[in-house]
């Protein structure tokens, strides 16, 4: 192999077992890093089309300093090559999780370059040696990708709170996640990346409500014949419905007087909407089991102040409007993107299907008289 001419980086972190490097014009250093866990050898890229370019300089900088390359783009179906002894993503979220996998499935170290801090999935599952941030790179990030981030790192708050509720009311053992620290209004693009990383360094696999509503409405826009958005920017705004959601059920003091929904019809309405078998779907519990709703009623009602307090000290708001500023329209598109009914649909089948608060507050009959 020949020399590489610049110095390897050092490491300005460490999150889920990755070392992460950081810093402008770091691309050309790459090559040097990457080498400390790889001498030599074949190196497949994959990229999203968006990173193109991005993906060329890697695969530019690898292959001057004796690498053997390969490109492909998402989109691309191609066999990886068995001799494979690197993969490199490039690019947001979906670039990860495809280099991820195919560096599982031929057991060798995986290396990502984050064009887009667009979600906080990088991590998710272990598998990646070294991330790389490069300022330069980041800050050309798209609004919409840099919105759908922040989507990701406002949202946060509330699964810290829905964690809480499962462990104190539902008495379930959840891995224990690092402190969180939102990042202020000028962190930027590498400020939100490193927040994104730590969101998702120990994230459980199971879905979160406001994650599953998300979902829903990305299927709703595309039902319609729309182009859906990126995931955070239905994430973020389902996250704020919530929150107001469960701070006006847990002040009411009759919130068990309903009839139960009918949750047949709600998992035929979900299997309809998403294609999936209604088993897959629910995690329900006996409305009359007095194992769990009413087990489940009276440890609320020991914790409902405090589950109250908590959630005060969310401060969405601030939240909101430094989100909405992120668009050239200040968030103007929302008023097409999605009703106030499509929301509450969401609320309701999220309710369905999902664990924690709001499946309990489903069960209780109180999202189906909502939209009744």
């Amino acid at each position: 192999m020949e020399l590489v001419l610049n110095t390897a980086l050092k490491a300005v972190a460490v999150k889920g077992g990755a070392q992460v490097f950081s810093g402008r014009a770091i691309i050309p250093s790459l090559s040097a890093t990457v080498a400390e866990i790889l001498e030599g050898g074949f190196v497949q890229i994959v990229f999203e089309e968006e990173a193109s370019l991005h993906a060329a300089r890697v695969a530019e900088e690898l292959a001057k300093n004796g690498y053997r390359v390969k490109s492909g783009k998402l989109s691309e179906e191609g066999e990886t090559a068995e001799y494979t002894r690197l993969v490199v993503g490039v690019g947001g979220c979906a670039a990860a999780t495809a280099a991820k996998k195919i560096a599982a499935e031929l057991g060798v170290e995986c290396v990502l370059v984050i064009a887009y801090p667009d979600g906080n999935s990088f991590l998710q599952g272990g598998g990646v040696t070294q991330v790389y941030l490069d300022e330069d790179i980041l800050d050309n990030c798209s609004d919409d990708r840099l919105a759908a981030g922040w989507g990701f790192a406002f949202s946060e708050p509330l699964k810290r709170f829905e964690d809480g509720f499962r462990e104190k009311v539902m008495a379930e053992r959840l891995p224990r996640r690092p402190a969180l620290s939102l990042p202020p209004a000028d962190a930027g693009a590498l400020g939100l990346a490193l927040c994104l990383l730590d969101c998702g360094a120990g994230m459980r696999e199971d879905a979160y409500p406001c994650d599953i509503m998300a979902r829903i409405l990305s299927l709703i826009a595309e039902k319609r014949g729309k182009k859906p958005r990126l995931f955070g920017e239905y994430l973020f705004p389902a996250a704020c419905a919530l929150n107001v959601f469960y701070s006006s059920f847990l002040s009411s003091l009759a919130i068990d007087t309903l009839p139960p929904p009918d949750c047949d019809a709600l998992l035929d309405e979900m299997k309809s909407l998403t294609g999936e078998a209604r088993e897959n779907l629910t995690h329900s519990f006996d409305f009359f089991d007095t194992n769990s709703y009413f087990r489940i009623n009276y440890i609320l009602g020991e914790y409902r102040l405090d589950l109250l307090e908590r959630l005060n000290a969310v401060d969405m708001r601030s939240c909101e409007r430094r989100w909405r500023r992120i668009y050239a329209d200040a968030g103007y598109w929302l008023k097409r993107a999605f009703t106030v009914h499509d929301m509450l649909c969401a609320m309701k089948l999220a309710g369905a299907t999902c664990k924690g608060l709001l499946h309990y507050v489903s069960a209780t009959g109180f999202c189906e008289r909502m939209l009744a």
